[in-house]
Order: structure tokens, then C-alpha cells, then sequence
């Protein structure tokens, strides 16, 4: 699986291909690209809310003071 940074890579990637590419094939390009900046987010967002899942007390030990 790749990770985040090369994702984006790979959309700079398409989006540079796009600049040259003749006006038909530069929608799928630049597609392509927009899917690559998307599963990039989804990872960022994914490793984050596993930090922050370890980081979080466990709802079981947490207890309210009265």
C-alpha cells in the first residue's frame, strides 16, 4: 500500500501530464489526480484518528469526579 506522501506525489504527477496533454485526456488526468490528493486525505485523516485513539483514556478507566 502506498503512503500518503507518495499519493500526493503521484497526483503532482497527473496534474503535470495534464499541462501538456491535448484537451481531451486532460480530464482524466487531472481526475486521476483529484483521486490520488483524495486517498492521500483519507490516509493523513486515518493515521491521525489512530494517534488519537491511542492517545485518548479508555472510557472504562475514566471516572467523574462528583
Amino acid at each position: 500500500m502506498m503512503t500518503a506522501a507518495e499519493y500526493l506525489l503521484k497526483a503532482e504527477n497527473y496534474a503535470f501530464a495534464a499541462k501538456a496533454a491535448p484537451p481531451a485526456m486532460q480530464r482524466c488526468l487531472i481526475r486521476a489526480a483529484a483521486i490520488c490528493r483524495n486517498r492521500a486525505l483519507r490516509l493523513t485523516l486515518a493515521d491521525r484518528k489512530k494517534s488519537a485513539a491511542a492517545e485518548a483514556p479508555s472510557p472504562r478507566t475514566f471516572r467523574r469526579a462528583y
